[in-house]
C-alpha cells in the first residue's frame, strides 16, 4: 500500500471545522443598525413637524394678545364715533312721491344692470315707499342726487336681487354705510332697517386695551403648553439625529456605536413615559393641554423601540463581545 505524501505546495489540509472569526460582526448588528437608521428618519419627520407646530403655537400666544387688544380698541372707537353720529345725525324729510318715484326707478334700474339680476317686487317697493314716504328717514338724503356728488357729498347706491328674490341694498353717503335686505314679500331679513355698518374712520390709533385677568391667565398657560411642547419635541428631534451615527458605527463594527444606542435607550424611555402622563402640565401649573400627542397615550408609542432595543443590548450578542471584538480589522 502506497503512503500519500502530503504536497507542500496546496498547504495543510483543512481539519474539518470552521475557525471562528473574532473580528466578525454578529448578524444582529446589522439588523439593529438598520431599524436604528429607519426610526432616526421617522423620527426626524414626526418631531420636526411636531416643533415646528409647537413654535407657532408659541408665537401666536405671544402675538395674538396683542392684535386682540388693538381690536379692541378699534372696535371702542368705532363705537364711541358710531354713538357721536348717531346723536349729531340731522333728521331728513321725508321724500315727495315724485322722489319716491325716482328713487324706485333708480334702485330698480341697478338690480336689472347687475349680471342675472332681476327686478323690485311690488312687496319690496312697498316697503321701501313707506319708509321714505316718514319724516326722520335715514335711507335717502333728497339733497344729494342719487349716484352723485353735491357740495363735496356723494351719495352712491347699490342693489341686487338673488336667489328667491331678495334685494340686497347699498347706500353709501359720506363715512356712513348702510344696508339692508328685504325678501319678495318685502320684509326684512338678516338685520334691521336701515343696519349701520361703519361710523367713519377713526384719526388717531387706538392705545392697546388691557387684556382680562382670565385672558392673560388663558394666554400664559397656551404660551407655557407650547413651550414645554416645543422642549420635548425638540429632545426627541436631538435623540432621532443621535441614532444616525449610532448606527452608522454599529454598521462599520465601532463599540462607540452600542454606547449610543445605551445613551439613546437611557434618555428616550424616561423621556417618553414622562411625554405620556399629565406630569409636566401640572408641575409647571398650565390649564392647557400639551400638544398632541404629549400627554396621551400616543405618547408611550415611543417607549417601543427604546424597550426592544435595551432587551436587545442586554442579550449575549452585545453584552459577551470584548472591546476588540468590536474593532474594524486591518486590511
Amino acid at each position: 500500500m502506497t503512503q500519500q505524501v502530503p504536497d507542500p505546495t496546496r498547504g495543510p489540509y483543512p481539519l474539518g471545522y470552521e475557525v471562528v472569526d473574532r473580528n466578525r460582526r454578529p448578524p444582529l448588528g446589522t439588523a439593529v443598525a438598520i431599524i436604528s437608521i429607519c426610526v432616526a428618519f421617522l423620527s426626524v419627520w414626526a418631531n420636526g413637524f411636531s416643533e415646528r407646530r409647537a413654535i407657532d403655537d408659541m408665537w401666536h400666544a405671544v402675538h395674538d394678545p396683542i392684535r386682540i387688544q388693538h381690536i379692541m380698541a378699534a372696535q371702542a372707537v368705532q363705537n364711541s364715533v358710531a354713538r357721536k353720529n348717531a346723536a349729531t345725525r340731522p333728521q331728513r324729510r321725508a321724500l315727495t312721491q315724485d322722489e319716491i318715484s325716482r328713487t324706485l326707478d333708480y334702485i330698480n334700474n341697478q338690480t336689472k344692470a347687475r349680471r342675472g339680476g332681476g327686478s323690485l317686487t311690488e312687496a319690496q317697493k312697498a316697503t321701501l315707499a313707506d319708509r321714505l314716504s316718514k319724516n326722520g328717514q335715514t335711507l335717502i338724503d333728497p339733497d344729494i342726487p342719487l349716484g352723485g356728488k353735491s357740495a363735496g357729498n356723494t351719495q352712491v347706491i347699490q342693489a341686487g336681487v338673488g336667489r328667491d328674490s331678495v334685494l340686497l341694498l347699498f347706500i353709501n353717503r359720506e363715512n356712513e354705510v348702510y344696508q339692508t335686505r328685504l325678501d319678495a314679500d318685502g320684509r326684512e331679513i338678516g338685520m334691521p332697517f336701515p343696519s349701520r355698518l361703519t361710523s367713519g374712520l377713526r384719526v388717531f390709533p387706538p392705545m392697546p386695551t388691557a387684556l382680562s385677568p382670565q385672558q392673560t391667565r388663558m394666554f400664559h398657560d397656551r404660551y407655557i403648553s407650547a413651550l414645554i411642547s416645543a422642549i420635548v419635541f425638540a429632545f426627541n428631534l436631538l435623540l432621532a439625529l443621535l441614532l444616525i451615527p449610532a448606527a452608522l458605527l454599529l454598521m462599520r463594527w465601532n463599540r462607540r456605536g452600542i454606547n449610543l444606542h445605551w445613551l439613546y435607550v437611557g434618555v428616550k424611555l424616561p423621556l417618553s413615559i414622562l411625554a405620556g402622563t399629565e406630569i409636566l402640565s401640572t408641575y409647571f401649573g398650565g390649564s392647557n393641554p400639551l400638544q398632541f400627542p404629549l400627554g396621551t397615550s400616543m405618547a408611550f408609542v415611543g417607549c417601543v423601540y427604546p424597550i426592544a432595543l435595551l432587551i436587545t443590548l442586554l442579550g449575549n450578542d452585545f453584552r459577551g463581545f470584548a472591546p476588540e471584538r468590536w474593532q474594524r480589522p486591518p486590511d
